[in-house]
């Protein structure tokens, strides 16, 4: 998601209700189902049947271990679905099939790091990060889920991930994908979401592109959506070489790969796309603003390419009282006509400082998964409506 503010404020509001995270195997169960891609379309491992993915975003894993060890309890998850982690029956309730876990590279891989103070931070601080990640996907799967993990936050050198960064980074992201990928490559039910929201560095369409695919020095570090700028050099690393990390461990998983624009832009992502030797390519897309007739068009060209689209995320004004949700409903339409997957940000319980839902992009107004007016009734609409 482009915006972290609610993100932050929802840590300080829900600390009450944290509770410590269970002892758990650190390894994915093994799955009883799968998907690939087959014919331009995504399949089912099991029986070749047309695969849509129809899901929702949970946001937490990216922020809470580095950002909240003095309130978490122990827990990455933070209880920001109102539970202390996620009710994946909840979500299955809901007739979704798929869940989208937004991560964060320091707290995976472990390093520490300095925070915008100069401040060390310990991004695992409970040592249990990994952990409560594949215990999550484990239990997704096993209630029926695909899982998608993305890389959400990162930052290169010492600084610390605590917004999302414009391009992933040769410091930490091609070794982030690296030990995702021997994680999980047995489990075909979990998809690479490689780089969440791509932005260009330069004032160049071409030269922007390239290095979102091929990666290259830079002399600043933006992050927060330009907002907190850091005057260092560092290396982008291209989506070219996370799609080769992820295939050197010999993982055969779906790799998504963005646009430029926060992945909104698909306008040249034909034309830069990384090549897969495995043909496991789809395009990851986020539509807050909905479909334009233009955009339709670059999408209608991918899709006759033989490339899968997957709507990573997409919102709506979520307020009590909304009574619509147009950008929603455009999206639906649009994806059940061309079979495109849709998941909406965000499964979780965050509310405004009088205690109403959050205006927009939240689907739930507490743990038991009640809509929010506008997007949720809409979207669990949407999401029963394919059953």
């Amino acid at each position: 998601m482009r915006r972290w503010i609610g993100q932050l404020f929802a840590l300080a509001l829900f600390s009450s209700v944290v509770a410590r995270l269970p002892t758990a195997s650190s390894e994915p169960s093994t799955p009883v189902f799968g998907v690939r891609i087959a014919g331009g379309k995504l399949v089912n491992t099991l029986d070749g049947s047309i695969v849509q993915l129809r899901g929702v975003n949970i946001s937490a894993l990216e922020y809470v271990a580095i950002g909240a060890p003095g309130w978490a309890n122990r827990n990455p998850w933070g209880a920001q679905t109102g539970d202390p982690t996620p009710n994946w029956h909840a979500i299955r309730a809901w007739k979704a099939n798929a869940v989208r876990l937004p991560l964060n590279e320091a707290s995976w891989l472990g390093y520490p790091c300095v925070d915008r103070h100069g401040r060390s931070v310990n991004p695992d601080p409970w040592g249990n990060y990994q952990a409560t990640v594949k215990k999550a996907v484990s239990e997704a799967v096993a209630a029926g889920l695909y899982v998608l993990i993305d890389l959400h936050w990162s930052a290169p050198g010492t600084i610390c991930p605590l917004s999302q960064d414009q391009l992933a980074d040769a410091d930490h992201s091609i070794a982030f994908w690296t030990s995702v990928a021997r994680s999980f490559k047995q489990d075909p039910a979990v998809i690479f979401d490689l780089f969440n929201e791509p932005y260009g560095a330069n004032n160049d369409s071409a030269s922007d592109w390239r290095m979102l695919r091929d990666g290259g020095p830079l002399s600043a570090f933006s992050s927060d959506s330009g907002h907190y700028v850091l005057h260092v050099q560092w290396q982008a690393a291209g989506m070219q070489s996370l799609v080769d990390a992820v295939r050197a461990t010999g993982a055969s998983n779906i790799v998504m790969v963005a646009g430029l624009g926060g992945a909104s832009d698909i306008s040249n992502w034909l034309a830069y796309k990384p090549s897969d030797p495995l043909n496991q390519l789809a395009l990851s897309w986020h539509a807050y603003g909905g479909i334009n007739t233009r955009d339709a068009s670059y999408a209608a060209a991918i899709l006759a390419a033989g490339i899968p689209i997957i709507i990573g995320e997409t919102g709506d004004k979520s307020a009590n009282g909304t009574t619509a949700a147009p950008v929603i409903t455009q999206v639906t339409n649009w994806a059940d006509q061309t079979g495109a997957s849709v998941l909406a940000w965000t499964w979780d319980r965050w509310n405004d400082s009088n205690g109403n839902p959050a205006k927009e992009n939240l689907l739930i107004k507490d743990a038991a998964g009640t809509p929010t007016d506008g997007e949720g009734v809409v979207f669990k609409s949407w999401l029963a409506g394919h059953y």
